[in-house]
This record gives C-alpha cells, structure tokens and sequence, in this order.
C-alpha cells in the first residue's frame, strides 16, 4: 500500500493523554505502514471507516461493551476483509479498557479507540499487520 514507514505516533503534537506510547507499544511486531497522509486512497479508506464508527454512536460512544456491539454491527454493514472490536486488552496498542477497533485495508490497520473514564479521548492511527497477518492478536 506504498512505502513503508519508520513507526511513529499518528498525533505527537496533541499527545497530553500519552496514547503515542501505546501505540507504538507493539510496533517491533508490525509490518511498516504509510503515515496518515502519505497515501491518499488509504486515507481515503480510514475516513470511510472512522465515519461509520462515528456515526454508530454520533460522538457519545463510551468503553463499554454496548457500545463495542454498536461498532462491530457498524462495521460489519462496511463489507471489510478483516474488524475486530473489543474492550482493549493489557496486549493491545492502546490503553487496556478502551473500546478498541481494528479494520483491515489492504495491508494496513486503521485502528481507533475510546479511552475509559474519566478521559474518554478519541484516537486513530494506522499500524502494520502482525505476523499471523491480523490486526489485532487473537
């Protein structure tokens, strides 16, 4: 899906919550990714992605495992290879209790997430696949 890149965070400027570190947590085990904005039609594709995420809650989704149905019935209308959708493991690229999804598009993840409370902070990157050529672990 084009040149691959060193990992880097998708947002360093506005990183007050620290959410750089997770999701350059597993980033060793990862293919290399474009960054946002490297590759029109992958951006162009995660748009799509976080615009039906978005709209399964209208901006109120919380870490919750109601509102991670909402989100997997969302994207399973998008007709994708590959979503995951899950509260956040200790394992994962992000911070453990967070509504986590993860889309495949071609060879890249477009990953989001809702961090629990008291922050509730939204978040989307990109990430390479693992090695088992999924998204998320298992």
């Amino acid at each position: 899906m084009g040149a691959a890149s060193t990992a880097t965070c998708s947002d360093p400027v506005n990183d007050e919550d620290g959410h750089c570190a997770f999701e350059l947590k597993d980033s060793h085990r990862r293919t290399g990714v474009p960054r946002i904005g490297e590759n029109d039609a992958l951006d162009e594709a995660a748009v799509a992605v976080h615009l039906r995420v978005h709209d399964a809650g209208a901006g109120e989704l919380s870490a919750t495992e109601a509102d991670a149905a909402k989100v997997r019935q969302a994207l399973a209308a998008g007709d994708y290879a590959e979503v995951t959708v899950r509260l956040a493991r200790d394992s994962d690229s992000t911070v453990p209790g967070a509504l986590l999804y993860a889309v495949r598009v071609g060879d890249v993840c477009v990953l989001g997430d809702v961090t629990p409370p008291p922050d509730e902070r939204w978040h989307e990157w990109y990430a390479g696949l693992l090695p088992d050529g999924r998204c998320l672990d298992a």
